[in-house]
């Protein structure tokens, strides 16, 4: 009746707690006209999603198919949701008795958060004689990355992963296989997969759980040398 064809609504609600600490210590050595200062300061950050829009029970913040960033109730926002071989429930990957080959589950696996619950900086400086050096760091934890190169760069073959074993057919590791005489998973300690170029190309790259890690990091933001001049 109004015409209107999209509405902008609000996707989701979530709430923000975090504490920042700071240290200041000027100076922390004296010797001289040496003079050694040290700056610190700490913040942690973490969230809750509160609800969502009714009707969803997640909603799509960014990402790709196989891996993305996620609301979900409950949560911090963000988390990841990422395609994963199918695990028994020790976590072991699970293969084919007669290929070697794991399968990807169809369902999305919830993964790290995306945004750091820790960030530290830290400051030092040493003066003398009107000459100062200081170098600004920071510290970031908590939190994890998807990079989706690392996918691309197994469908070339240039990725350090698809050099592994030489490139000859291995056993995935923590790997296990259904037995039906005994109804049970036996750890894999001898059936390779029968082709590497094959896994490689294909459903290693459908487990985009490869392709995540820990976005910890050191980083040097700035190094500073700075003159007084005389008055």
């Amino acid at each position: 009746a109004t015409g209107y064809t999209t509405a902008t609504v609000n996707a989701a609600s979530f709430i923000n707690r975090g504490f920042e600490f700071d240290l200041t210590l000027n100076p922390l050595v004296k010797l001289g006209e040496w003079r050694i200062n040290f700056t610190g300061n700490a913040s942690f950050n973490d969230s809750e999603v509160k609800e969502i829009y009714p009707g969803l029970d997640r909603v799509f913040v960014g990402g790709f198919a196989n891996a993305s960033n996620y609301a979900l109730v409950g949560q911090p926002a963000m988390v990841l949701l990422v395609k994963d071989y199918v695990r028994d429930d020790l976590g072991r990957v699970i293969v084919s008795r007669t290929t070697g080959l794991p399968t990807v589950n169809p369902n999305l696996t919830q993964f790290g958060r995306t945004s750091p619950k820790w960030t530290v900086g830290l400051t030092p400086s040493v003066s003398v004689k009107g000459f100062n050096l200081s170098v600004v760091t920071e510290y970031k934890t908590g939190h994890m990355a998807y990079g989706r190169i690392g996918n691309e760069m197994a469908w070339t073959g240039v990725s350090k992963a698809t050099a592994y074993n030489n490139r000859e057919r291995f056993v995935i590791p923590n790997s296990v296989y259904y037995d039906a005489a005994t109804d049970k998973y036996i750890e894999n300690t001898n059936i390779t997969i029968n082709d590497v170029t094959d896994f490689y190309t294909g459903v290693y790259r459908q487990a985009e759980t490869n392709f995540l890690y820990s976005a910890d990091s050191w980083r040097i933001r700035e190094v500073s040398l700075g003159y007084d001049l005389p008055k």
